[in-house]
């Protein structure tokens, strides 16, 4: 079955952000002793998955790593302009994005994401919940290539959030509860662990 599901499927690790608050490029990012991008390329990998990395135009932090790299090619800024750049450049792929600052990703977590996945949709996302709050993740997930066109407009109009753009699309929302897994780096603080 996931195989099925990986079909014309490539990982895109989504690195181009400015890191404001982080005070550094989290694409450098560190934790327990490996470098957060590499780790979730060997997952990837891992899983029989094509990494490709995406940066900024300018990001120059890539340059050692040997995985391909999508360079930012829209005029928009943030994850979704990493996004569009991926589908831009190879149109015929979905991509199971992640983020470079979520460095507990599991093979589990993504298998789940896998097995769930439904191509008729335009994307494929988690729904957390920790007991509080429920709230759609915009990664990891499965963003088909059908989203792209809905990608396009929404910046386009201004609108850069993915969550936004997913909460008025039709997509596959798998409910979940909140583990170590979603948990995302963006303040020198989040690094004490």
């Amino acid at each position: 079955m996931i195989g099925a599901n990986k079909a014309r499927i490539k990982a895109l690790i989504l690195c181009g952000g400015e890191s404001k608050r982080m005070g550094f490029d989290k694409s450098t990012l560190v934790v327990k002793g490996q470098r957060v991008l590499t780790s979730l390329a060997e997952l990837a990998f891992s899983m029989d998955l094509h990494a490709v990395i995406s940066c900024g135009k300018d990001q120059e932090v890539t340059r050692e790593l040997s995985y391909p790299i999508i360079h930012d090619s829209t005029p928009y800024k943030g994850p979704a302009a990493g996004l569009l750049s991926a589908m831009n450049a190879q149109n015929d792929y979905s991509w199971l994005c992640m983020a470079c600052d979520m460095p507990f990703l599991d093979k589990s977590l993504l298998k789940t994401l896998l097995l769930k996945r439904n191509p008729s949709k335009l994307a494929t996302v988690f729904c957390v919940s920790d007991g509080k709050t429920t709230r759609i993740n915009p990664f990891p997930a499965i963003y088909e290539c059908s989203f792209r066109s809905k990608l396009e407009r929404s910046l386009q109009s201004g609108q850069w959030s993915l969550r936004k753009m997913i909460g008025s699309s039709d997509c596959e929302v798998v409910p979940i509860e909140y583990s170590k897994a979603f948990l995302n780096f963006n303040r020198p603080e989040d690094l004490i662990i």
